[in-house]
């Protein structure tokens, strides 16, 4: 399959183009950005064409790979979908409801592949660990996810959709993702916030499961930490992400996109329906936040 790049920032090199070059059956073409001297260093790093020109790219692939803010994201992947490209999305899919359900009915029309790179969910051993948690019954969970985005050594302290934003729409998507499928849908929830971007979120889930997650993109550098765990008559089981490459685990979204669009009706677990519930779900958690 033919894939085109959309983003050149730190993520994009790393994990995205990374992948894209490392993945088999897979042709990587080109990547697309807005600033032409990263497009340039990027492409002749991964030795792939430039684009100056978005249909241009749409032209040449049968995929698009996205690594870039969300609301840019929305309407470029929209756009990919219409000309009747599978998606590789970031996280998360969009900055609201109605703009990310745009995104999937284009998909939808369009009959092409999603997947939105949740990276829990394609990391080893993650991955084996959630599919294995989701066949016993749990009390509940705690999610502690403590971060530095924006020190001076760190690649995203540029990122200005993060500063607007802060944990709850960079990291939110992942504890949705993680807790979700786990504990079942969330039927309440409420949300507070803290010193900084600092927010704890408070869920009930299905069948009186509760979810406690503490989340900041502006840690001390030397809190930073992530820790995940769930409880119940198994135990207390915690973990937390491991050091495989990202860009490792982006291949099996590549592979699983490929999967995905070579059946009559495409779809996966973690495709672009499902990142409009996290969407959704975070709009009505930044409805409920207590300042």
């Amino acid at each position: 399959m033919r894939f085109g790049l959309v983003g050149t920032g730190p993520w994009a090199e790393i994990c995205h183009a990374k992948g894209l070059s490392g993945a088999k059956d897979v042709d990587f073409i080109g990547i697309y950005g807005r600033n032409r001297e990263k497009v340039k260093a990027l492409t002749e790093k991964f030795n792939v064409v430039p684009f100056d020109d978005y249909s241009q790219m749409l032209a040449e692939v049968d995929a698009v790979s996205f690594c870039v803010p969300p609301a840019v994201q929305e309407e470029l992947a929209v756009t990919a979908a219409r000309h009747g490209k599978h998606l590789l999305l970031e996280k998360p899919i969009s900055l609201s409801g109605s703009s990310a359900k745009r995104l999937a009915d284009a998909v939808r029309e369009a009959n092409v592949a999603s997947i939105v790179f949740f990276i829990f969910h394609f990391a080893e051993p993650e991955r084996s660990l959630l599919t294995a948690l989701k066949n016993q019954t749990w009390d509940g969970a705690w999610l502690r996810w403590f971060g530095s985005a924006f020190s001076t050594t760190s690649p995203y302290k540029d990122s200005v959709w993060r500063k607007d934003k802060g944990a709850l729409w960079d990291l939110g998507p992942h504890a949705i993702s993680i807790l979700t499928p786990i504990l079942g849908d969330i039927h309440s929830v409420s949300a507070v916030r803290g010193k900084g971007d600092l927010i704890q979120i408070s869920a009930e889930h299905e069948n009186k499961a509760i979810s406690i997650s503490t989340m900041s993109l502006t840690s001390p550098e030397a809190s930073n930490d992530i820790e995940i765990a769930f409880y119940g008559k198994e135990g207390i089981v915690k973990f937390s992400r491991d050091t495989e490459e990202p860009a490792i685990s982006f291949e099996r979204a590549i592979y699983e996109l490929m999967l995905s669009a070579a059946v009559p009706r495409p779809s996966h677990e973690f495709d672009v329906s499902f990142g409009v519930k996290v969407v959704e779900l975070l709009e009505k958690i930044e409805n409920s936040i207590v300042e």
